[in-house]
């Protein structure tokens, strides 16, 4: 599935992997990509967050809030994905799909992670006026 996605989606994987191992979480969810998305800060979905006058720092600081730290240590191992983060990524690249892309970049993440409708990230996203309908 990596071949599914630009460079910048797989940074943005990374990225989710490192907020989750310094979250001390075992698993890797729709927040852990979201906050991987928020320190991605070229591309479209940054550009996104701009038309929309969304606060990064501000989500960041909610979506860390309500998923609070565990508090536990990690080993730097396999992380599993979610079910609703392996949806959110299958997702991704229907929507790139939909616009006849080939690969999913991460506006098509930002999408997809809308479109769940459910989970910390919809919710953080949401609360600030970020929908599906309205990004589309």
């Amino acid at each position: 599935m990596k071949e599914n996605f630009s460079k910048r989606v797989q940074k943005i994987m990374k990225y989710a992997k490192e907020e989750a191992i310094r979250l001390g979480h075992s698993y890797v969810g729709s927040e852990h990509l979201l906050l991987g998305l928020l320190r991605e800060d070229s591309g479209l979905g940054a550009k996104i967050f701009e038309i929309y006058d969304v606060d990064v720092d501000d989500i960041q600081a909610m979506v860390e809030d309500m998923i609070k730290s565990s508090g536990g240590t990690m080993t730097l191992g396999h992380l599993p994905l979610t079910r609703r983060a392996e949806r959110i990524l299958r997702n991704a690249f229907n929507e790139a799909a939909a616009m006849s892309a080939t690969i999913a970049d991460d506006e098509h993440l930002l999408l997809a992670i809308l479109k769940e409708t459910e989970g910390i990230a919809y919710e953080v996203l949401n609360s600030n006026n970020l929908d599906y309908e309205s990004v589309v």
